[in-house]
């Protein structure tokens, strides 16, 4: 099965922070996807180091969404 994706936050400046799901696992991780004109590389991280790196909107909106399920 294919991995799901939930947009978890936009950033006013085009940033864009999929939380991504592997069906049959617990494995959750969140992309960064960085907006174009930023030029900057997607990048993959684990949720737990997502969540440690700080408490920016995005980290918010993650929780928001967790404790929603």
């Amino acid at each position: 099965m294919a991995t799901s994706e939930t947009v978890i936050y936009r950033s006013s400046n085009g940033d864009v922070w999929p939380l991504l799901e592997e069906p049959g696992t617990e494995r959750l991780q969140v992309r960064h996807q960085p907006n174009r004109a930023a030029g900057g590389q997607p990048s993959l991280t684990e949720l737990r180091d997502f969540l440690d790196e700080g408490h920016g909107p995005q980290q918010e909106a993650l929780l928001c969404l967790l404790a929603s399920r």
